[in-house]
C-alpha cells in the first residue's frame, strides 16, 4: 500500500496585496462613469482590445462578480429582491 506524505505549507503571502488590489478596481469601476471612462460590463469572451478602441475604460467580467455575489448568501439574498423589485427575474 502507498504512503500519502503530506508536504508543509503556510498561506499565501500576497494574499491581502490581491485583496487590495480587487478593492482598487471595485472603486475605480464605480467612480468610472463619472470620471469620463466607458463602463463595459460583459463575460470574459470580449475581446477587450476591441472596446479599448473606443477609448478609456474599466471592463468587469460577469463571471467571477456573480460568483463573489453569490458567495454572500445574505448579501445575494438582498440582490435577488432587489432585482425582483424592480421586474427583473429571479434567475437572472
Amino acid at each position: 500500500m502507498e504512503t500519502i506524505k503530506n508536504w508543509e505549507s503556510k498561506p499565501l503571502e500576497c494574499w491581502q496585496k490581491a485583496k487590495e488590489l480587487r478593492l482598487n478596481f471595485y472603486k475605480e469601476f464605480i467612480t468610472a462613469n463619472q470620471e469620463g471612462k466607458i463602463v463595459n460590463v460583459a463575460c470574459g469572451l470580449v475581446p477587450q482590445a476591441l472596446i479599448a478602441g473606443f477609448g478609456d475604460f474599466v471592463h468587469l467580467q460577469g463571471e467571477p462578480y456573480g460568483a463573489s455575489c453569490g458567495f454572500d448568501r445574505r448579501f445575494s439574498d438582498e440582490v435577488i429582491d432587489a432585482f425582483e423589485t424592480r421586474g427583473f427575474a429571479r434567475d437572472l
